[in-house]
């Protein structure tokens, strides 16, 4: 935990007012984990996909990005129902569709991003194992 930094450093510039290095980080990396995880789990899980990526100069496959993209479309357009539903009341019933289609695609993005990523970890920790060997005796 000593060089945990929030959203591994990735997010700094697009939220002005939070940068990694300054939420307290070194002094309670735990409780900002948790924070990071629970409030901003979308950056948390892209963070660590890009991190990841970089690492092992890993390029995202191009069906990667267009399923980021088409989740973050689905977000929008749900986001747009629901300000929509506070000016046409017959939009209400709709937003909650939708809302639900986002929240579903966001889980399941975010499942395969964390899937990716342990599978990812997982084949190079293999590639670092030394494998038990017995003695025989003489």
């Amino acid at each position: 935990m000593s060089n945990y930094t929030c959203c591994q450093g990735y997010m700094d510039g697009i939220v002005p007012c939070a940068r990694s290095g300054r939420c307290g980080e070194s002094s309670c990396p735990n409780c900002c984990l948790c924070l990071e995880a629970f409030c901003c789990n979308g950056c948390a899980v892209s963070a660590t996909r890009m991190m990841v990526m970089d690492r092992y100069r890993l390029q995202p496959d191009k069906w990667d990005n267009r399923i980021i993209r088409c989740n973050n479309c689905i977000q929008l357009a749900s986001c747009i129902c629901s300000l929509l539903s506070i000016c046409i009341s017959e939009l209400g019933d709709l937003a909650d569709i939708m809302n639900c289609i986002a929240q579903c695609t966001y889980a399941t993005t975010q499942g395969c991003m964390t899937a990716q990523v342990n599978v990812e970890l997982r084949e190079r920790e293999k590639a670092f194992e030394v494998p038990d060997e017995t003695m025989d005796r003489v």
